[in-house]
């Protein structure tokens, strides 16, 4: 277990508790259990010199020291207490919770979803109120009077509820072993079709979720396998782009198809 995928799995806990999420019981099980392992492996050590009083109160009462219980349990867990052995351990409970994560990711991803949706439409309901406004400009959403200084906390609080989900999501990508290329970061949050891809030049950029709406995208959150599809959306759309159209005259004389440069 390295201190990344540690790093990995605290996020995608931190997220789910700051959004008010709550993971399936397995998981919140295994992360339980991983932590308790983790910390306990780290309380088995002794001094070393804890045995010698040991052994010679086995000498005292005329015993063998290397039968004698208390000499055997010092001696124990003063091998146990090793960083070989604590990483060891914890690669194994870490390695458990990587397996139960990745048996349950779209339930943790459903478990984003519900607060995610929310957001989503407190989000649209404020675009609606405010219209094609820079939300990070607060004056010019105060002038808007009414309801409009809270309509605007409760949008801000929705970009940042979202942003949580989004690195939640990514995180347990990572943590789990699902795809998360950069180049396709919008993708954890909308399904822009590929000439929205294009025309918003949406490649490697990271649009909050405000800026996704202004750019006419639909707010939704993917599962893994969903994620891989608006991918695969991209890509194809990139590979038909790069076939050259049918020359339609040249392949009516030739009775074959011909594209244009051929």
């Amino acid at each position: 277990m390295s201190t990344t995928d540690r790093a990995f799995v605290s996020q995608v806990i931190a997220a789910l508790d700051k959004v008010g999420a709550k993971p399936p019981a397995a998981v919140t099980e295994s992360w339980q259990a991983t932590q308790r392992i983790s910390q306990q492996v780290r309380e088995i050590g002794v001094r070393p010199e804890a045995v010698y009083a040991a052994v010679a109160t086995a000498l005292e009462r005329g015993d063998d020291p290397a039968l004698d219980p208390d000499v055997q349990r010092i001696l124990v867990a003063s091998q146990l207490s090793n960083q070989g052995v604590m990483t060891g351990v914890d690669d194994v409970a870490y390695s458990r919770l990587r397996q139960t994560c990745t048996e349950h990711a779209d339930a943790i991803v459903g478990a984003f979803a519900k607060p995610f949706d929310a957001a989503a439409k407190t989000l649209v309901d404020a675009h609606q109120a405010f219209g094609d406004i820079d939300l990070t400009d607060a004056a010019a959403v105060l002038r808007k009077g009414g309801d409009a200084a809270s309509r605007w906390a409760q949008a801000t609080t929705a970009v940042a509820t979202i942003d949580t989900i989004s690195q939640g999501w990514t995180m347990l990508a990572m943590f789990a072993g699902a795809s998360a290329d950069a180049r396709y970061q919008v993708l954890r949050i909308a399904a822009p079709t590929f000439q929205q891809w294009q025309d918003q030049q949406l490649a490697s950029r990271k649009p909050t979720a405000w800026e996704a709406l202004l750019a006419g995208l639909t707010l939704s959150l993917p599962t893994y396998t969903q994620y891989r599809e608006r991918v695969a959306t991209i890509t194809d759309g990139a590979q038909q782009e790069a076939v050259p159209p049918i020359d339609r005259a040249r392949s009516h004389i030739a009775g074959r198809e011909i594209r244009v440069g051929d």
